[in-house]
């Protein structure tokens, strides 16, 4: 399937689209323009794939890019831009060949920092259900706390109560994990 894409990389003119949704479909056609400008990141991933996993597109782009789908069946499709900060999430429909738009999302990674035995992590949960947990190198969970309809979470975890080891800190929010691994000496 990977075959069928025929891409063509150009660097696209700013367009005001949203800098939440750095994507934009051309109307009548199967093509998306990725304006990379709309991003912060130097560099951004960019993944297309089909609805039931099988990838078509996964690659790092430094500058705007325009990928023609003239060649893709129709079909249900996800297009995911990832950067340090954030996950977009846009959701395509290929019908009697034309190319849709549906509904679109952002997943906010947690910014997680240890320093002096503590651990800090600021998480923008957006209402959805996020789990914090830390646990140690066999898998035992030493902390673990739920959240549910908040927009943010700002914890802050004292390592020094932890034994010696290795551990691992996990956020789980919008059916992701997001893992940061530490030493507590």
């Amino acid at each position: 399937m990977k075959n069928l894409l025929f891409l063509i990389l150009f660097a696209a003119v700013n367009t005001g689209l949203s800098a939440e949704i750095p994507v934009r479909i051309l109307s009548g056609t199967k093509l998306i323009i990725v304006e990379k400008n709309k991003w912060k990141s130097p560099v951004i991933d960019v993944t297309i794939r089909e609805v039931n996993g099988n990838v078509l597109v996964s690659e790092s782009i430094k500058q705007s890019t325009k990928y023609n789908l003239k060649y893709v069946p129709d079909g249900e499709y996800v297009m995911e831009i990832n950067d340090d900060q954030k996950i977009s999430i846009q959701r395509l429909s290929i019908s009697k060949g034309f190319l849709f738009s549906k509904d679109s999302e952002i997943i906010f990674k947690p910014v997680v920092k240890i320093h002096d035995d503590k651990l800090d992590c600021n998480l923008m949960t957006q209402g959805n259900k996020a789990v914090l947990s830390i646990r140690n190198a066999q898998g035992d969970v030493a902390h673990s706390e739920r959240f549910n309809n908040q927009v943010s979470v700002t914890r802050r975890f004292n390592l020094e109560k932890l034994e010696p080891g290795n551990y691992y800190f996990d956020v789980s929010l919008s059916g992701r994990v997001f893992t940061k691994d530490f030493e507590v000496r």
